[in-house]
């Protein structure tokens, strides 16, 4: 059952809701009496349905796949020797304002990184991506200044219960 959460349900919405929409407005001309030609209104409300629809349905609109940048301070261990058969150090961020959540990185480039800046406490930049104000994902683009790094696997997730998330 899970493979139908990846099926992109829009074209059937778009075949559905334009028929829907084009019977609505005729059935609305017909029930107000109003003398009107089945064409005009059937190609009017066509072109209406299909703006409102690339307005609020696909990535044109202002709504979906909005991407901003976000900032947060974050701690960070390295982990001893993978045991998840993973060949690169293990690197767990940790979000100071928001504890219970983290990230992890295997990856033995940011380790070295992290463990020659030698600082507590880094800024890390994520790059997140929203539909409708809710966040649909993210990606951390610098940690530490640092913007690009080799990384084997990454992971996020959070323990115990926490109150708040940063991606609300």
């Amino acid at each position: 059952m899970m493979p139908l959460a990846y099926i992109d349900v829009r074209p059937l919405l778009f075949i559905g809701g334009l028929s829907f929409f084009i019977g609505l407005a005729l059935l609305l001309c017909w029930l107000a009496k109003a003398k009107f030609q089945k064409r005009k209104v059937a190609i009017l409300s066509a072109l209406l349905f299909t703006a409102l629809f690339t307005l609020f349905l696909t990535s044109v609109g202002p709504f979906v796949d909005q991407k901003e940048t976000r900032e947060y301070m974050m701690t960070w261990e390295i982990k001893p020797s993978p045991s998840t058969g993973m060949k690169e150090s293990e690197v767990v961020l940790s979000f100071v304002d928001f504890p219970g959540h983290y990230i992890g990185e295997y990856s033995d480039e940011l380790a070295a990184y992290l463990r020659e800046n030698g600082e507590p406490d880094v800024k890390v930049l994520f790059e997140v991506t929203s539909d409708y104000g809710k966040v649909r994902g993210f990606n951390e683009t610098e940690i530490a200044g640092l913007r690009s790094w080799k990384s084997e696997w990454s992971y996020a997730g959070s323990s115990g219960s926490p109150s708040k998330s940063p991606w609300e």
